[in-house]
């Protein structure tokens, strides 16, 4: 999947992911609900 959004330039967008099978998760989630694993990364987009 593929996704596009328009962030202003002076804002930054967090994402919260699973490392083993890529789930978006919320911020506060520290298990992935799909997979299990503790695994959970956070990525800054700016």
């Amino acid at each position: 999947m593929c996704r596009t959004a328009a962030i202003p330039d002076n804002q930054e967008e967090v994402v919260y992911e699973c490392r083993r099978c890529g789930t978006t998760v919320d911020k506060d989630t520290e298990t992935c609900p799909a997979c299990n694993t503790e695994s959970i990364v956070q990525y800054r987009i700016s």
